[in-house]
């Protein structure tokens, strides 16, 4: 629930977990249980989105699938030309999730290669992908990744990297990680994090 991923940010915040867990307001909403047409659920993000970048004291908001600490474990199979041992063969099982162009900045993530998704992936572009310690000692900036199977056709671009922050549990080791562009694979439901100046808990 969105009340017992607030005490774990609280709780990050006094350890080192990769970003500032004090100052986050949570919240979450599935447009879908409302019936929403995808067109009326983007009007609708975009719109909550506006009005809460409004509030006196907040200073950005993001839209995710997940967020570090939460209860659903996202996860999508992603298969790597020279990994897999054919075109059928299923990808690693890692860490993902469908974030906002501003998820990284609001939660305090650096990026480290590349950039951040931006409102100019669109559906019809090519699609993107961020990536989190999966090609150690390497650069990943423009390698092609492929969901499930390198037969799936679905291929996505590495365009950013970002640094290592903890997902599910205070102390664990660094873990690879997928990020897909909400703009490109909106979606019902979302996990509204704000990064507030005032008291996080009371803007909730």
């Amino acid at each position: 629930t969105a009340g017992l991923l607030v005490r774990s940010l609280l709780a990050a915040s006094k350890a080192d977990v990769g970003f500032p867990g004090d100052g986050l307001a949570i919240v979450s909403a599935d447009t879908g249980m409302l019936r929403y047409t995808p067109a009326r659920s983007q009007q609708y993000w975009s719109e909550v989105t506006r009005r809460i970048e409004a509030i006196p004291g907040v200073q950005r908001v993001a839209l995710a699938s997940r967020l570090p600490f939460s209860l659903n474990f996202n996860r999508s199979n992603i298969a790597v030309p020279g990994r897999q041992k054919s075109a059928d063969e299923m990808g690693n099982s890692i860490n993902s999730a469908t974030v906002s162009p501003a998820y990284f900045e609001t939660l305090g993530i650096g990026v480290l290669e590349g950039r951040a998704f931006t409102e100019s992936d669109r559906p019809s572009d090519r699609r993107v992908a961020i990536a989190r310690s999966y090609w150690p000692g390497d650069t990943a900036i423009g390698r092609i990744v492929y969901e499930r199977t390198l037969g799936s056709g679905r291929t996505f671009e590495i365009v950013g990297v970002v640094a290592n922050h903890t997902l599910n549990t205070v102390g664990e080791t660094a873990q690879p990680a997928i990020y897909f562009s909400a703009t490109q694979r909106p979606s019902g439901f979302n996990v509204i994090v704000a990064r507030t100046a005032t008291n996080d808990t009371a803007l909730v």
